[in-house]
């Protein structure tokens, strides 16, 4: 009941007491693929992420939301907000933060369902609106359970606008 609680806290902040206005990006789909479990020593699966990204604009965030597999059957369905940044004219750093909730497979235990996410995109501007990159995300309960490994995924990026 607490944890739920939380959500609905966190979820009230970001999405209904701030207002919204368009922002000057377009909305997109983030095509990622690459292996989790990076900085351990423990076999590193094949991972794929699909994410959207709006182009609503709360305050300065905007609302993201995806899925996450692995090919041991783990993954992870999610909502956040991400911001971007702008390096000069052709790179874009894009930290975020998500939540969500977790599915183990005969992927890594993390701890229960409820899991976070936070990660950074570096991502370089096509001619087309497009762009292309790498993406390091962490999932893990922040200690919400007594078991909290998480764990790391190094993805190639590519993001469709439209």
């Amino acid at each position: 009941m607490r944890l739920k609680r939380l959500l609905y806290i966190w979820l009230s902040f970001f999405f209904f007491l701030s207002s919204p206005v368009f922002a000057a990006g377009r909305p997109s789909l983030l095509i990622e693929a690459g292996t989790s479990n990076i900085f351990r020593d423990a076999p590193r699966p094949l991972a794929l992420q699909l994410e959207y990204r709006s182009s609503l604009e709360y305050d300065w965030l905007q609302p993201m939301g995806g899925v996450w597999g692995d090919a041991k059957a783990a993954g992870f369905i999610y909502a956040g907000v991400y911001h971007d940044f702008a390096i000069g004219s052709h790179f874009i750093i894009s930290p975020s933060v998500s939540v969500g909730l977790y599915r183990q497979g005969n992927g890594r235990y993390l701890g229960g369902p409820f899991e976070f996410q936070s990660g950074i995109n570096l991502m370089y501007k096509l001619p087309d609106h497009d762009e292309i990159g790498v993406s390091l995300r962490h999932i893990s309960n922040a200690h919400l359970y007594s078991h909290n490994p998480g764990t790391e995924t190094l993805m190639g990026v590519y993001s469709y606008s439209f």
